[in-house]
């Protein structure tokens, strides 16, 4: 089954961190026709206040508004309440800023990674600093984990909606070695699964003790517009934990982070 968004959760902090989330939530709702609702998440429930904010950011946000908009506001002091209203709302897509406001002393640095891991959607983080005007690159690494595939739908209906380039990125830490060989078919296997339906990727393979930084390096280097990771928080794999972390954190590029799903589903699929 393809892909879709269909019904789109942007967090919003504050004048200063809402332009870009919103910008990305409009992006994707001029593409697949969305819903978008604007949340907001505070130790005090003040939906005018918010929605006042609100209507301010949209005169600076560049794409046009979506025909459905919704609001609400809830209280609360981590990222379990993201993660509740996705679930909800029935939200295909969070977008969530990946800096921590001032004066949000209730969201630490990593609530966007915590969002991500176990929100029952795609999560797409965004720095203050960062634009994402169009998807017309992608970046997705495949490494030794079996759960690394459950990127390719979501990718593909993104290839087809925004007519983007797809880069298959393989990626170890090791020259040798067992993970090196499953990475290597995981690979061969991904781009199979591709042409199959009909795609084209181009390939690519990093080997490197500091994977990540040299991942988002290269993603830099062929500007592209996004990286892919898997939302996995096992203790292994290359994006696992604190490799997850540091690419949402670290990364310069908007980061869309896949959440695993059935495994049979999967298999069948590749």
């Amino acid at each position: 089954m393809e892909k879709t968004i269909k019904n789109i959760l942007v967090h919003c902090d504050n004048n200063d961190t809402m332009k870009n989330v919103l910008d990305v939530a409009f992006l994707l709702s001029s593409i697949y026709d969305s819903k978008v609702t604007i949340a907001n998440i505070s130790e005090k429930k003040n939906e005018e206040a918010f929605k006042n904010k609100v209507e301010q950011a949209l005169k600076d946000v560049d794409k046009p508004l979506p025909k459905n908009i919704d609001f609400m506001v809830k209280e609360g002091k981590s990222f379990k309440e993201i993660v509740s209203i996705a679930n909800e709302i029935h939200a295909d897509s969070i977008i969530i800023n990946n800096e921590v406001p001032k004066g949000f002393h209730f969201f630490d640095e990593n609530t966007p990674y915590k969002a991500a891991m176990n929100a029952p959607c795609p999560v797409i983080t965004i720095g203050n600093s960062q634009e994402l005007k169009n998807i017309k690159k992608i970046v997705l690494p495949i490494d030794s984990t079996v759960e690394t595939r459950q990127k390719i739908p979501m990718a593909l209906s993104l290839v087809k909606h925004f007519d983007a380039e797809l880069v298959l990125v393989g990626i170890c830490e090791e020259k040798t070695g067992e993970d090196r060989t499953r990475m290597e078919h995981y690979l061969d296997q991904s781009f199979q699964f591709i042409n199959e339906k009909g795609f084209h990727a181009e390939e690519k393979v990093i080997i490197h003790k500091d994977i990540c930084n040299e991942l988002i390096k290269y993603a830099n280097s062929i500007q592209a517009d996004i990286i892919m990771i898997t939302a996995e928080d096992s203790t292994s794999g290359i994006f696992s934990q604190s490799y997850a972390e540091q690419i949402i954190h670290k990364s310069n590029i908007p980061v869309m982070s896949v959440q695993p799903k059935d495994l049979k589903l999967t298999y069948a699929a590749l």
